[in-house]
């Protein structure tokens, strides 16, 4: 959490810095609010790993996910805004399905047992508080902007477990970098088109009925595309 954090202070600074240098200083005066919808097509990738007695089996995998959020920007002044993004719809992976056998390693073996684990992980939630700041660069009418931003995002852990117990709830932190184009139309209305690269805290959920063994998501990392359309007040 440490580096994350600090990595979010020196995108922060970088990024006022910046802008406080192209014209007058990014608080100088409120420049009215936005609002918007985004649609979204991400991929998040992540390690587990599952932890039992002192052994780690680890397993790669990615999945994609089609969702739409909502968000509110304050525009501090021409170049900068503050904005909050809030995604009401889950985003829930693929459920992964485990048969463990018993006895006997041979699945025709009459004496063999077998327990079925299922499992699949849910995030609910995900809310980002972003920093945007446009570039001098134009193109078509529009312009070029960084995004930086810190999210947070709870994940429910949704298991049917034949070898018994539960895993818990948790949440995880992300920090967001992106590049966006945006054109101003009639009447305050814009479009955007971004393209936005997380980074998340690991976690780990343990087993409610044997405490040794552990299940850990470590390297979560995500990027999404957007097409946005939002009114500037």
């Amino acid at each position: 959490m440490k580096k994350l954090l600090m990595r979010a202070i020196l995108g922060f600074s970088s990024l006022l810095l910046m802008v406080s240098n192209s014209s007058a200083g990014p608080l100088d005066g409120i420049n009215g609010f936005s609002v918007g919808v985004s649609g979204s097509h991400a991929v998040f990738a992540a390690t587990g790993i599952e932890v039992e007695d002192g052994e780690n089996i680890k397993e790669y995998g990615a999945f994609t996910h089609t969702h739409g959020s909502v968000f509110v920007e304050l525009n501090i002044n021409d170049n900068v805004s503050v904005g909050l993004d809030y995604t009401p719809s889950d985003i829930t992976t693929p459920q992964a399905i485990n048969v463990q056998h018993h006895g006997s390693q041979r699945k025709d073996d009459v004496n063999a047992t077998s327990v079925t684990n299922k499992a699949q992980i849910t995030f609910e939630d995900h809310t980002l508080l972003y920093l945007k700041a446009d570039t001098p660069m134009e193109l078509k009418g529009g312009n070029f902007y960084f995004l930086l931003g810190l999210s947070q995002v709870d994940i429910l852990t949704e298991e049917v477990l034949g070898s018994g117990g539960t895993y818990g709830n948790t949440d995880t932190t992300g920090v967001h970098f992106g590049l966006g184009y945006e054109k101003d139309m009639d009447n305050g209305m814009f479009v955007r088109a971004q393209v936005v690269g997380a980074d998340y805290d690991d976690v780990s959920v343990t087993n409610s009925n044997n405490t040794s063994v552990q299940v850990k998501a470590e390297d979560m990392i995500g990027a999404q595309a957007s097409i946005s359309i939002g009114k500037s007040f």
